[in-house]
């Protein structure tokens, strides 16, 4: 894209609003549907805030480092909430597909969070340090994808041996 006088960076604003209203949307079926309203509504708002942002703020020539930490602070309070309304006893920690994919979530949107607030500072850092820093965020990023693979692991069908 840059060749041809393109930046990356419209893509990401539109990724920004389709990450949030999915990971939104996977919260969402946790709640009541009063809760649920409020969670569509945040969706919109988020996606509003997102253009506004990328149009009048950022100028669209730069990362979105005002909506994507916000995005993040929201990602990680569903996590938190997440963890908070699990308690029931009838099934271990481990047995609970959602339990890892709410890790591996938990686990990204928070290491990641800095890194989100200081993306346009690290353009101008050097390669090494810009190096570690997506090296580090690479890894994280592995360890979601493990625990997403492990939550979508315990969604196989569990074998049902009949009572008759």
């Amino acid at each position: 894209m840059i060749n041809y006088g393109f930046t990356s960076i419209t893509i990401f604003n539109i990724y920004t609003i389709f990450e949030f209203a999915f990971i939104a949307a996977f919260y969402a079926t946790f709640y009541r549907e009063n809760i649920r309203k409020i969670i569509y509504v945040l969706m919109f708002l988020f996606g509003i805030l997102v253009i506004i942002n990328y149009l009048f703020i950022q100028n669209g020539y730069e990362f979105n480092t005002y909506t994507r930490p916000l995005e993040a602070i929201m990602i990680i309070g569903f996590a938190i909430t997440f963890i908070l309304k699990q308690n029931s006893d009838e099934q271990s920690w481990g047995d609970n597909k959602n339990n890892w994919i709410n890790s591996g979530i938990l686990i990204y949107y928070s290491s990641g969070l800095a890194m989100f607030i200081f993306t346009n500072h690290l353009l101008h850092a050097s390669r090494s340090i810009n190096n570690f820093v997506w090296y580090v965020h690479d890894t994280i990023l592995m360890f979601e994808y493990i625990l997403f693979a492990v939550g979508f692991y315990k969604c196989k069908p569990q074998t049902i041996t009949s009572t008759y």
